[in-house]
């Protein structure tokens, strides 16, 4: 990723700060060099700003919108800073140009890396030099009137994905925000916790292992620090995210660390889903279990297999056990960022099986029960907006060949199957949090869920029933991006968003943006940032109480409010006694989905006993590996 830096900006920079500071006593009123947009007084080009690492420029869009482009917010995780807390950036001695999207986290290829080339044809791309943030202006904004902060923080189960894969121009350009997009570190380098790797002076957040979760409040301190020479308010920072960039805001809510860098929040398609420190390195069959698919003593394992320093797992644990501390961290230090992803691969390179959750440490993020947390109050209480899409487990992404002859020859199975996880993800995600944390802060709880589904055909099939309103579709309406997040393939937008609904997706899209912009700027998304939105009324915890706001086109109900409601228990109760389905496995495939093997939330457990009973026939014939 190129960037040049030209040999004048230092003594620019420092001849500038020195003409602002003489004209600051001549004037009544003082104005700070970070406020102080050089570019209208000292230059031509419209971007040259100056930040707390040293002048810098970036680039104009084509609606006219500025951007910055591959700012680094902290050193370079590599060497010995792999598996440490972020440190503040260096200063540059010329001007940087920030013109170039900064390299993606080291990650699996998949479709959310499709502008990232695999030069090394292994199935990895990316880099751990990673930490970069993108941030995105209206050309109008006014020195001296702060306009509010969204932070974009990216989804992709936090092992996939790059801030650089969103444009918010639009957004940005539309509703009169700044828009900062982040990196943080993705999989095994961002949620990674084994003694041998915690120095002993080692610091509280040293021994956490969230170092992701600490990439986000650095990037936060960085925006805090500088964002006003952007033209932004630090006091009006907003942080959204969808899926595990939703997880991701409420895990900031819970940090004490994150407390006061951030003033609203948006969390879609989101929860909350932590592991304990012996869950996060003990082994799997430890009488206090780790998790098969993110203890990094499982892990090791891996990596001692694959190097073919033993030949299977109980040779691994017996290896592993033998080591020093030091030969141990020697080892993890010898692996190259490749080396370590490759050993989380699993048949195929596409999905590691190897997902990081956040540790519960007791500094970074609190070790008592999630919802206890949050009914005592003890966490950033901030206005949040908490949603999800009608259809999270219906997706033309993971279309495989079972899930299509499956839509083709049982099409109301499918749709009653996938209806349960998707309920079962907004009542996790949205309503419990919901009911907690209004009786805590009030009225400034605000819940949607997105509807859109007029997709067009696709292969004969009605794309619409297949897809619907899937998981990330409201993302391309969010950012007026139909693209974005390498989601949406050129080849098939017509299919996914047909023209002849052009009007109202724009209009929906619209609508959005104008809701969350508001939500940043006054706490509340009200009627939207243009005044003229359907009223977003609040939740209001009790039964037929006003709810949720549904975000659909004029086609199809349009925007409107709604009491619907479900919790844990009745969810549990209404899959247990549906007859309807006609397939056995489709019954099966809706519990195993609904309620996951290793939730570890109350009334979402997995219960070995209701499984083997479900239904007419029971699930014994479909063991929980063949979902």
């Amino acid at each position: 990723m190129k960037r040049s830096l030209k040999s004048s900006g230092r003594e620019f920079g420092l001849s500038i700060l020195f003409l602002i500071m003489l004209s600051g006593c001549s004037q009544s009123q003082e104005v700070h060099p970070l406020t102080e947009s050089l570019v209208q007084t000292t230059t031509s080009d419209p971007t040259r700003r100056l930040i707390s690492q040293g002048t810098l420029t970036g680039i104009v869009k084509s609606n006219g919108s500025h951007a910055w482009l591959g700012i680094p917010y902290a050193e370079p995780p590599v060497d010995e800073l792999r598996w440490r807390a972020p440190l503040p950036p260096k200063t540059w001695q010329s001007e940087f140009e920030a013109s170039a999207i900064g390299s993606p986290c080291v990650q699996a290829v998949t479709h959310m890396t499709s502008d990232v080339a695999d030069t090394a044809v292994n199935g990895i791309v990316g880099s751990e030099d990673c930490l970069y943030l993108n941030i995105y202006a209206p050309k109008a904004a006014v020195k001296g009137k702060p306009i509010p902060v969204m932070l974009w923080i990216h989804g992709g189960s936090n092992s996939y994905g790059h801030g650089g894969n969103y444009d918010a121009s639009t957004l940005a350009q539309k509703q009169n925000v700044i828009v900062v997009t982040i990196n943080y570190r993705l999989g095994p380098f961002g949620w990674f916790l084994h003694p041998a790797i915690i120095a002993d002076n080692a610091s509280a957040e040293e021994r956490s292992g969230n170092w992701g979760t600490l990439d986000m409040i650095r990037s936060l301190q960085w925006v805090q620090k500088n964002i006003e020479s952007f033209g932004g308010n630090p006091n009006k920072v907003l942080i959204f995210g969808e899926s595990a960039g939703g997880y991701n805001v409420i895990s900031l809510l819970l940090s004490p660390r994150a407390k006061g860098l951030f003033h609203r929040a948006v969390s879609q398609s989101g929860g909350v889903m932590m592991s304990s420190i012996a869950q996060a390195s003990n082994y799997m069959d430890d009488e206090q279990a780790g998790y098969p698919t993110s203890s990094s003593r499982e892990l090791i394992n891996k990596m001692l297999t694959r190097d073919g320093q033993v030949a299977n797992r109980r040779a691994a644990i017996k290896r592993q056990d033998s080591m020093s501390s030091q030969d141990l961290k020697t080892f993890l230090n010898k692996q190259t960022g490749s080396e370590i992803l490759a050993a989380t691969f699993s048949k195929n390179y596409y999905y590691t099986s190897w997902q990081p959750r956040f540790i519960a440490d007791g500094y970074v993020l609190p070790d008592q029960p999630v919802y206890e947390v949050l009914a005592a109050g003890n966490y950033n209480q901030v206005p949040i907006i908490l949603g999800t899409n009608r259809d999270e487990k219906r997706s033309g992404s993971w279309a495989s060949k079972e899930i299509l002859t499956w839509f083709d020859t049982l099409p109301e199975d499918y749709l009653r199957a996938t209806a349960y996880p998707s309920e079962a993800w907004k009542v996790r995600g949205v309503d419990a949090l919901a009911d907690i944390i209004s009786k805590v802060q009030g009225d400034t709880v605000f819940v949607y869920r997105f509807d859109w589904d007029e997709q067009g055909d696709w292969e004969g099939r009605d794309y619409g029933l297949l897809a619907g309103a899937s998981h990330t579709l409201e993302l391309a309406f969010l950012f007026s991006d139909w693209t974005v997040g390498g989601f949406i393939k050129a080849e098939n937008k017509n299919i996914i968003l047909p023209p002849q609904h052009d009007v109202t997706i724009n209009a929906l899209s619209n609508s959005m943006m104008s809701y969350w912009a508001e939500m940043a700027d006054k706490a509340g998304p009200g009627a939207g940032r243009n005044g003229g939105e359907t009223e977003w009324a609040a939740w209001q915890a009790g039964k037929g109480k006003s709810k949720m706001i549904i975000l659909d086109s004029s086609n199809d109900g349009g925007i409107r409010m709604s009491s619907l409601q479900l919790t844990q228990k009745e969810l549990r109760q209404k899959l247990l006694a549906d007859d309807k389905f006609k397939s056995q496995m489709a019954h099966c495939w809706a519990y195993a989905k609904t309620f996951p093997k290793y939730a570890h939330q109350p009334d979402f457990e997995f219960n070995t006993a209701e499984y083997a009973s479900l239904g007419r026939e029971g699930c014994a014939a479909y063991p929980l590996e063949n979902f």
